[in-house]
């Protein structure tokens, strides 16, 4: 019966620690991501971006628009950024809804939204 009690308690302790989720702090209006290792020497984990459009011209039916994505860790830590371009054809179809620009870049990034 020990035996039997022992290998239980065991089986349910390791049940509960597979089950663990790491908290992620986070950044005001930030997309979380699934984790991906920017850089291996500072250890730097790519949690969550936002996105930030600027360079949009009213009128301009072929230049498109910026963007600043800036990593956040999962402590909310700026650990980088990068510009990405929009083309016209996406900014075209902007309209009110940010989902197509949220998409676009996760993909140009390869990243995977988090679900």
């Amino acid at each position: 019966m020990k035996t039997i009690l022992t290998i239980l308690f065991a089986a349910i302790s390791l049940a509960a620690t597979a089950q663990t989720v790491q908290k992620v702090d986070t950044v005001k209006n930030s997309i979380q991501v699934m984790p991906i290792v920017l850089n291996q020497m500072e250890k730097d984990t790519l949690y969550q971006i936002t996105i930030k459009a600027f360079d949009l011209s009213i009128g301009d039916t072929t230049s498109g628009c910026n963007t600043c994505v800036e990593f956040y860790d999962r402590k909310g830590k700026r650990i980088g950024a990068k510009n990405v371009h929009i083309p016209f054809s996406i900014v075209n179809k902007w309209g009110t809804d940010d989902a197509i620009i949220k998409e676009y870049v996760i993909s140009f990034l390869s990243l995977f939204k988090r679900k």
